[in-house]
């Protein structure tokens, strides 16, 4: 309750908020990106949302970066329709596929809380924590790879990169080395703590784009404005690629 009346009150203080509302831009989300502008000077061209479920961030990304192509990733179907009716935009591309690290077919859990849905399971201690999680149950979706989706395809630079798939982030960089060569900016959740069962964590995401020559930069608040005074189970981590950065971007 006392992060919605913070809310309240920062919008009143920033009244130019309401003319995203007017055009139905998921204001929180809008804010999650707003630090994008720190990278004005390389014009992102190409958008990558994996996990994009109802186009919350797609739409404000596509706010944000009006000229850039958006790939939208999202497997469950009725998530992805309601974005492409909510964004309407030529520069908008749905894929109604999961991205991992090999093509074909694989289990996937939809939670009643749709953004709670993953490739795995939950744990039992977090759906006895987390109150707003509902049932789940279990269907099969397509996947592939980022590098196998991209391989034939021009992707216009700079490219950004934003990936919430509920534990299984690692699996996606995984099937995108090439592809990461190619991209300046990740933004990816990462945990700290069990939320699923064979969950990556932020050092194993760390690592591998450490290795990947990127640098992490630091996190982004998940739209959480009333400051919190305890441990959070993720966050959101920005990594910017070395071999592409300027060195008069900060």
């Amino acid at each position: 309750m006392k992060n919605y009346l913070f809310f309240v009150f920062y919008i009143l203080f920033r009244p130019s908020l309401f003319f995203l509302f007017l055009k139905h831009v998921h204001i929180p989300a809008y804010l999650q990106y707003e630090w994008l502008k720190i990278f004005k000077q390389y014009n992102i061209k190409t958008v990558i949302d994996v996990g994009a479920n109802r186009g919350y961030v797609s739409k404000a990304l596509h706010y944000l970066l009006p000229n850039a192509i958006i790939y939208a990733f999202e497997p469950i179907i009725e998530e992805l329709e309601y974005a492409k009716e909510n964004i309407r935009s030529e520069k908008l591309v749905p894929v109604n596929m999961a991205l991992s690290n090999k093509k074909g077919d694989s289990t996937f859990y939809i939670n009643d809380y749709s953004p709670a849905s993953s490739f795995m399971p939950l744990s039992s201690s977090y759906k006895k924590e987390a109150k707003h999680l509902g049932r789940t149950k279990k269907i099969n979706v397509l996947t592939t790879t980022l590098d196998d989706f991209f391989k034939n395809k021009l992707l216009e630079k700079n490219i950004f990169l934003k990936i919430d798939t509920q534990g299984s982030e690692k699996l996606i960089l995984t099937g995108g080395k090439k592809t990461l060569k190619k991209i300046l900016i990740v933004e990816i959740e990462t945990s700290f703590r069990e939320q699923y069962k064979n969950q990556c964590y932020f050092e194993d995401i760390y690592a591998f784009l450490i290795l990947m020559n990127y640098v992490y930069i630091g996190n982004i608040s998940l739209s959480q404005f009333y400051p919190l005074f305890n441990l959070p189970y993720s966050e959101n981590s920005v990594f910017v690629n070395k071999n592409l950065l300027s060195a008069k971007t900060f």
